[in-house]
C-alpha cells in the first residue's frame, strides 16, 4: 500500500504539501484531495476508502493542478504529490488494478501515447521578416490508451498550442509535460484549437485520431518553433485510477 500523504512533504515540483489541522500522520496532518496544497490544489484521485474529514486522502502520484511559477517551469505544470507519503502510515487506493476484487473500484486510466505532427517543418509563404506561414495543414497524428479496467464515455480529445518562447522568452523546457484540462489551461495558458468528443473506450482499447490544424500568423519564423499537445478527457469527468494523463508536446518549425 502507499504511504498518506501529508504537510511538509514535498511535491514532485518542489513545494511543500499542506494538510489538515485536525487529523494527523506522526504529528504532521493528513494531505487530502480537493481542498490541500502545494501550491497548487491536490486534485487526486487520492484513496477510494479511506478519508479524512470528508475528503479522500493524498496518495503518492496524486495530480497537482498547475500554479506558478507554470509555464516558464514547467515542472509546476504537470507536478504529483511526493512519490513516498508517510514511511510507515499507508491505505489502500480503493482501486481493482484490473484483478475481480468486487468489493474494490474499477477505474478508466486515459493516456496520450502517441503524438506525431506532420510536416513538423513548413516554409514561410507571406511576408519578409518576420515571415509567417498561412494556410498551409499540418496533421496532428494520436493514439489515446484505456489502460484502466473500466470503460470511459462521452470524453473530449483537444488539441492545444502549448506555450513556447514567444509566450515567455525565459520558459525552460517548451515541450512539458502540461496537464491540459480546461481549468488548468486557463492557468498555463494554452490555446485549445480543435477538440473531438469519443463516445467509449472500452478498458484497454485504443483511440486513434487526427486533427488538421492550418497554420496561422502565430506561427511565426522567429527561429521559434510552436508547440502542441493532446490531451484526453479535458473536462474532467472521467474518474481514473491515474489522473496524470500528459505527454510532451510536439513542435512545428516554420522555415
Amino acid at each position: 500500500m502507499p504511504g498518506v500523504e501529508t504537510a511538509t512533504l514535498i511535491a514532485t515540483c518542489g513545494d511543500p504539501q499542506t494538510g489538515s489541522t485536525t487529523v494527523f500522520v506522526n504529528t504532521f496532518g493528513v494531505s487530502r484531495v480537493g481542498t490541500d496544497m502545494a501550491i497548487g490544489p491536490i486534485l487526486g484521485p487520492g484513496s477510494q476508502t479511506v478519508f479524512a474529514e470528508g475528503f479522500n486522502v493524498s496518495l503518492p502520484g496524486d495530480v497537482v493542478s498547475p500554479h506558478p511559477p507554470c509555464p516558464i517551469i514547467p515542472i509546476h505544470c504537470a507536478a504529483l504529490t511526493n512519490p513516498a507519503g508517510s514511511l510507515n502510515v499507508f491505505a489502500g487506493t480503493g482501486f481493482s488494478s484490473g484483478e475481480d476484487q468486487p468489493e474494490l473500484l474499477a477505474a478508466a486510466d486515459l493516456r496520450t501515447t502517441f503524438l506525431l505532427a506532420t510536416p513538423n517543418s513548413i516554409p514561410a509563404n507571406v511576408g519578409a521578416p518576420p515571415v509567417f506561414a498561412v494556410g498551409l495543414p499540418v496533421t496532428f497524428s494520436y493514439t489515446i490508451t484505456n489502460t484502466g479496467d473500466a470503460p470511459a464515455s462521452n470524453f473530449t480529445i483537444g488539441l492545444w498550442r502549448t506555450p513556447d518562447l514567444n509566450d515567455n522568452p525565459t520558459m525552460i523546457n517548451q515541450a512539458g509535460p502540461f496537464m491540459l484540462t480546461r481549468t488548468a489551461a486557463e492557468e498555463l495558458g494554452a490555446t485549445l484549437i480543435d477538440f473531438e468528443i469519443v463516445e467509449k473506450l472500452d478498458a484497454g482499447e485504443t483511440y486513434t485520431g487526427t486533427f488538421i490544424h492550418h497554420s496561422d500568423e502565430r506561427w511565426s519564423n522567429l527561429l521559434q518553433p510552436t508547440w502542441f499537445a493532446v490531451y484526453p478527457d479535458i473536462d474532467d469527468i472521467i474518474g481514473e485510477t491515474d489522473e496524470a494523463n500528459w505527454f510532451p508536446s510536439v513542435s512545428v518549425t516554420i522555415t
